[in-house]
């Protein structure tokens, strides 16, 4: 589903906080603004527009899918901008809102409330082996 991919970092994908200062300066005072809504990146998409996707993603799925159980496959920052608006948080906050990769959060949502029963648990991972269980040959070998 598009409205639950990243953020659009446009220009500024996959470079380095100090390769964004160097080649656009001008983003300096509006980063550690944590409520400034319009920042957006070159070529990207703006907080709000960001924000405001993902809550309408999200309550378009909770209005398709009422008194269902789904499971949504996301990325970190659509989560963590999701549980901000929940709890009407800074929705910028990335590091108090942090999500580790592989995670599960479990959200119980109703028209009354919305429980939060699990936030970004990685328990699961503590039981990831050392090394192959089984080795498989290779597809490619013979061909």
């Amino acid at each position: 589903m598009p409205g639950l991919s990243e953020i659009d970092f446009g220009q500024i994908e996959g470079l380095t906080i100090h390769q964004v200062l160097e080649q656009f300066p001008e983003l300096q005072p509006h980063l550690d603004d944590l409520h400034d809504m319009e920042l957006t990146s070159p070529g990207g998409e703006s907080r709000r527009g960001f924000v405001e996707r993902v809550m309408a993603t999200f309550l378009g799925l909770i209005d398709q899918y009422e008194g269902q159980k789904i499971v949504v496959v996301c990325h970190g920052g659509v989560i963590s901008s999701f549980y901000a608006q929940l709890e009407q948080g800074p929705v910028n906050d990335f590091v108090r809102y942090a999500v580790a990769n592989c995670s599960v959060s479990h959200f119980i949502v109703t028209p009354e409330q919305t429980l939060i029963q699990m936030w970004n648990d990685i328990k699961h991972l503590d039981e990831v082996q050392e090394g192959p269980v089984k080795l498989i040959p290779s597809l490619m070998e013979g061909r």
